[in-house]
């Protein structure tokens, strides 16, 4: 086989064509669903845009895959070229064979039409005419013959190719030459790192951990410096860097901090991963102009998200738009690699991200684990049915059971008709391949009953949605559950009675309409204020009756929803059921409330009675963590009551208890701050919020908690076990520190506190974070005591020369150091590559002790390790001063 038979034979054109253009067609609809939801959220913070396009990207990269996973769904589309060539309309379109020029050559004498094999069952895009598969009748057998044969001239030479292989290689070459250029900026990338200057240390470097610890990143983040003055920008997933420009040291406190926190923002979300996809997106949809705008719009909410992030840290929008425009005046973008790396100030759309960092009504709230579980289920809903269809072509021409089917629906009643129009009705159109001709089964619901209530509107469970817009007095509400639907629309004020269980008027000129619906059933009512009474309607499916007592029933039951789903006059009627019932009342009122926004409004009304006994504050209490599942709207209640309700030890512990339903970090430790604010701490609580605090993820927000407990309580010999086992579940290393530090700053720990510590400090990553701890704890210890085998255990895993050195001081200097310590540390020595710093602890250890002649051996090992003379003369000259009767004869080398 020749490469072009090859080549042709690979890429035959009608599968793959038809496999291509159903992606292509599965991926415009998943793109264009993003970008209605988006459009839908654009007054919604850009991280939560982001995150609807970040998922958007991954799912057209994973449907391909989903639609051989899937079970199958056929989609009825016309079937269009059935209806210009009626004779071959049976003819498979994805099941015929291409009739390409190598097998045109081998069919000397077409076949005739019963010798046409079945066609593979996994194919697709099929038209029938009614008729089974593979019954063809002659005139299509003529038609194949002759297409047959035509092809058969036309495909003597062998570099012919159909239009569908020249499609396919077009696509081919395009994605091809795509990823290839996602390639070389990956190359690009790479040797852009490999030829910077890794900063170890410096005032990037502080802040950068100080900023990773902050913002929970576990990961280490390389900082690196580049020759010039190139674009901050960040790239890598497992690993990743940061590059600054050459001056960053020059660069005000203010700027590299926000720089830093920009750049941070980007790797806690993984949009380098992000970036990428989509980039592949557009390789592979190259001729989609949906691709592109994906991957634009991508970027665009990527930098805003994290444009927002800085300024959700504190820092000022007047200042940090300036340093973006200085950024973007001053520095220079790499091309190619910016298609691998996550620039931060490039200048175009510069003048859109100024105006919004400048724009103080902007929504900028960071996202929850509630919102990002929502997206992805919206998502995954979408995904898995757009995965799963695959359009089935269907003849448009008249077949014979449509013509029965028109027959019948002739003679058929009007009733019936209207039924087969229904679209509840529509069901029982489906007609048995063994009743054809019998005509359709048509099943007509039975009528509701006036004043029924059939919609569970208050039901529990899932499933119901409910839109509210007020303007003013005018207030239109919306629910929808199943296949019920209500809607409220009132204009004015409306008057109950003391029990809120019936409407006596409404304002001047005020109107209420309320509408239930359930398939073709409908019930209405309106309530008007004329000449002073107030005039009430009825209708049942369109025809007005009697307000009768079903009606006022149904209305009673209806105005249910306004109040617990609407929250429509929520603290009047909380107030009327407290007067009324008291408290027991109101907390089983709010129990049937499924809206937490409502339900806290129920609630802060009855937290507003200062005379609540700590047994109804406890009640309260669990009621509140068992029922509300928002985790503001509880952490708000939580709060509330801590500052508010005096709090004895149940109510303490039911509080814990009811905090720890809540997902959000940021969410329970403000709960579990609240707590902290108030009187002295106990042991107990102190144990229970320490085992909670092991269940908070982020590295901050544990640290904060941690922190707060420290100071409220000092830790004793009962609670240091709790306190280290939530301290080690810290990925942070900045964090870690700071927590320990804080600790040990608080007041002289207990050796055991100490001891524990410097166990936690081997799980530290960062030489300068551990070096700092080590020093801290080493200060601790009384002078009396030796530092423990832990600490040297712990200095072993740095490997920055300048902080082992600062480490290993602290043993040497105290002047207590033992044998065994002293030879400990001068083999570690022997690992410092700096000449300066292992020369000055050399000189300090032989300065500070008497060393015998095994210690001796081992300093002079770590001397030779020395490689510049000056520095080696220093440390032996310490060792062996003049004078010492060693002389210039003895057997030290120079």
């Amino acid at each position: 086989m020749s490469m072009v038979e090859f080549v042709r034979t690979f890429l035959d054109g009608h599968a793959l064509t038809g496999v291509i253009l159903l992606a292509t067609l599965k991926v415009s609809v998943l793109l264009l669903a993003a970008l209605g939801i988006n459009a839908a959220l654009r007054s919604a913070s850009a991280s939560l845009r982001h995150l609807v396009w970040s998922v958007a990207i991954g799912a057209v990269l994973v449907v391909p895959a989903l639609t051989a996973l899937v079970p199958r769904w056929d989609v009825p589309v016309p079937a269009t070229v059935g209806r210009q060539t009626p004779a071959t309309a049976s003819v498979e379109l994805a099941d015929a064979p291409a009739l390409t020029a190598a097998s045109a050559r081998e069919t000397k004498i077409a076949a005739p039409a019963d010798a046409v094999s079945d066609p593979a069952p996994d194919r697709a895009w099929t038209a029938s005419a009614g008729n089974a598969r593979g019954e063809a009748s002659a005139a299509t057998a003529d038609a194949v013959t002759a297409e047959a044969a035509s092809a058969t001239a036309a495909g003597g030479r062998a570099g012919d190719f159909t239009w569908m292989t020249w499609l396919v290689a077009i696509w081919l070459a395009g994605a091809l030459v795509s990823c290839g250029a996602i390639g070389l900026a990956l190359i690009r990338t790479w040797l852009l790192g490999r030829r910077a200057e890794r900063l170890g240390h410096g005032r990037a470097v502080s802040v950068l951990e100080e900023l990773r610890g902050r913002m929970g990143i576990g990961r280490r983040v390389g900082l690196l410096r580049c020759r010039g003055r190139c674009m901050p920008m960040t790239w890598g997933v497992v690993d990743p860097a940061i590059l600054l420009p050459a001056d960053i040291e020059e660069w005000p406190e203010s700027r590299i901090r926000a720089v830093l926190l920009h750049e941070l923002a980007h790797i806690k979300r993984f949009d380098y991963l992000t970036q990428l996809l989509a980039r592949l997106v557009c390789a592979l949809h190259w001729f989609n102009p949906l691709a592109w705008l994906a991957a634009a719009r991508l970027r665009v909410e990527r930098e805003l998200a994290c444009d927002d992030e800085v300024l959700l840290s504190g820092s000022r929008a007047s200042e940090y738009a300036g340093h973006l425009v200085e950024m973007a005046r001053s520095l220079k973008e790499r091309p190619l690699p910016a298609l691998a790396t996550v620039a931060m100030a490039r200048p175009s759309r510069l003048g859109d991200r100024v105006r919004a960092v400048l724009d103080g009504s902007r929504a900028r709230r960071a996202l929850t684990i509630r919102v990002v579980v929502s997206v992805w289920l919206v998502a995954l809903g979408l995904t898995l049915p757009v995965a799963a269809a695959t359009p089935e072509a269907r003849a448009e021409g008249p077949t014979p059971e449509a013509e029965s089917r028109d027959d019948t629906a002739e003679r058929a009643s009007p009733a019936q008709r209207a039924a087969e129009l229904d679209g509840v009705a529509r069901p029982a159109l489906a007609v048995d391949r063994d009743a054809r001709g019998r005509g359709p089964v048509n099943e007509e619901p039975a009528a509701v009953p006036a004043g029924v209530q059939s919609c569970d509107w208050l039901g529990e469970g899932h499933g119901t949605s409910t839109s509210i817009n007020v303007e003013d007095d005018d207030w239109r509400i919306k629910v929808e559950r199943g296949r019920c639907e209500l809607e409220f629309e009132l204009h004015g004020d409306l008057e109950f009675d003391d029990r809120f269980t019936r409407v006596v008027g409404i304002s001047s000129g005020g109107e209420l309409e309320i509408e239930e619906t359930e398939g073709r059933s409908s019930k209405r009512a309106t309530l008007r204020q004329r000449d002073g009474r107030l005039e009430r309607r009825w209708y049942v499916n369109g025809d007005e009756r009697d307000f009768d007592a079903a009606a006022e029933a149904w209305l009673s039951d209806i105005l249910l929803v306004l109040f617990r789903r609407a929250g429509y006059l929520a603290e009047e009627r909380a107030t009327s059921i407290l007067e009324r019932g008291g408290v027991d009342a109101l907390m089983q009122e709010v129990s049937h409330i499924a809206s937490d926004y409502v339900a806290r409004k129920y609630y802060t009304v009855l937290l507003s009675q200062r005379d609540l006994r700590p047994e109804q504050v406890r009640d309260i209490v669990r009621q509140v963590g068992r029922d509300i599942g928002s985790d503001y709207e509880l952490a708000e209640l939580l709060i509330a009551i801590a500052r508010n309700h005096p709090l004895d030890e149940s109510v303490r512990i039911a509080y814990v208890e009811a905090s720890s339903s809540i997902g959000s970090d940021y969410e329970q430790r403000r709960v579990l701050s609240a707590i902290l604010d108030r009187d002295e701490l106990s042991q107990e609580l102190a144990h229970q919020i320490l085992r909670l605090a092991t269940e908070i993820s982020s590295d901050y927000e544990l640290a904060e908690l941690l922190i707060e407990v420290i100071s409220r309580r000092p830790l004793d010999g009962s609670m240091v076990a709790s306190f280290f086992d939530a301290v080690e579940s810290i990925s942070s290393d900045y964090e870690t520190r700071r927590v320990i530090d804080t600790a040990i700053k608080q007041g002289p720990p207990n050796e055991e506190f100490l001891d524990r510590a410097l166990e936690s400090a081997q799980e530290i990553g960062s030489d300068y974070e551990l070096a700092e701890l080590l020093i801290d704890v080493a200060s601790m210890y009384p002078v009396e005591e030796r530092l423990p085998a832990a600490y040297l255990s712990a200095a072993r895993s740095i490997s920055s020369d300048y902080e082992l050195a600062r480490v290993l001081r602290p043993l040497v200097i105290r002047g207590d150091a033992s044998k065994a310590t002293l030879r400990a540390v001068l083999r570690l020595a022997a690992g410092i590559s700096s000449d300066h710093e292992l020369s000055r602890l050399l000189v300090t250890i032989a300065r500070g002790y008497e060393l015998d002649e095994e210690l001796r051996v081992e300093y002079m090992r770590a001397a030779d390790t020395l490689g510049s003379e000056y520095e080696r003369g220093r440390a032996v000259s310490a060792l062996y001063p003049r004078g010492s009767g060693t002389g210039s004869g003895g057997n030290v080398q120079l």
